[in-house]
C-alpha cells in the first residue's frame, strides 16, 4: 500500500499497491499532492484536480494527463516523454527543465504564465 500525502503531510489518499506506476488517479482530488521523484509512468491522471501538486524530478512517461487541473503545479525536472498533455491546465506551473519528446501530446495545452522551458528529447 502506499500513502500520498500533500505537500503539508497530510495523507490524501492510499493505493492498494505499493507502486503508483499505472495507478489510475482520473477524476481524484490530489490537490497538492507530492509525488517528488515519484515513479508514475504510465498512472491516469485524466480529469484530475492536481493544482499545487509536486511532480519535480518525477517519471511521468506515458502518463494521461488529459484535461487534468495541473494549475501552478511544479513539473521540474520531470520526465513527460510520451505522455498525454490534452487539454491540460498548466496554468501558472512551473515546467523549468521538463523533459519532453516528440510523443509528448499538447494539443490544446494551456501554458499561460507558466515559469521555466520545455527541454525535447
Amino acid at each position: 500500500m502506499a500513502e500520498i500525502k500533500n505537500l503539508d503531510g497530510e495523507l490524501i489518499r492510499t493505493t492498494v499497491s505499493a507502486s503508483l506506476q499505472g495507478e489510475n488517479f482520473s477524476f481524484c482530488n490530489l490537490k497538492r499532492a507530492d509525488f517528488r521523484g515519484g515513479n508514475l509512468a504510465g498512472a491516469n491522471f485524466d480529469h484530475a484536480n492536481c493544482s499545487g501538486a509536486d511532480f519535480t524530478d518525477a517519471n511521468l512517461s506515458g502518463t494521461v494527463f488529459a484535461y487534468a487541473q495541473l494549475r501552478e503545479a511544479i513539473l521540474c525536472r520531470a520526465n513527460l516523454c510520451g505522455a498525454d498533455l490534452e487539454r491540460a491546465n498548466l496554468e501558472n506551473a512551473d515546467i523549468e527543465g521538463a523533459l519532453i519528446d516528440r510523443k509528448t501530446r499538447m494539443f490544446k495545452l494551456r501554458t499561460d504564465g507558466a515559469k521555466g522551458g520545455w527541454v525535447s528529447k
